[in-house]
């Protein structure tokens, strides 16, 4: 899909939400982002280089859906103003890191709101 997202790791965002259970920052609403997009393919890319596959030589980059928009971005400066925060891990690493997690914990399994192409039933 032609679609970008912000994401975050998850210890970067639990390193964020220890900083506002200790009382940091203000009431109210913050951003955690990156402020960053990354295209799905992106996304899908860094899989692949973790899990050390190598995929069809096309992949196809469908467009999006009418209902679906770009991006999804937010804007962190709150967050980095009142926590001084700041993501500190890239995509790829990101990634490979999450893939290891599901290794170790013999995760083989999961849910996604994807749907199986065509020629994949």
């Amino acid at each position: 899909m032609d679609t970008r997202r912000d994401f975050i790791y998850i210890d970067d965002l639990i390193e964020v939400v220890l900083m506002a259970i200790d009382g940091k920052g203000e009431k109210g609403f913050y951003h955690v982002s990156s402020a960053s997009d990354f295209s799905i393919k992106e996304l899908f890319d860094a899989t692949a280089k973790a899990l050390e596959i190598v995929p069809a030589p096309t992949v196809e980059v469908r467009p999006r859906s009418p209902d679906d928009v770009f991006t999804i971005l937010l804007d962190p400066s709150k967050t980095k103003r009142d926590f001084g925060w700041k993501t500190k891990t890239k995509l790829e690493i990101g990634v490979r890191a999450a893939i290891e997690w599901y290794k170790q914990y013999g995760l083989v399994e999961t849910y996604t709101h994807l749907k199986p192409a065509e020629g994949d039933r």
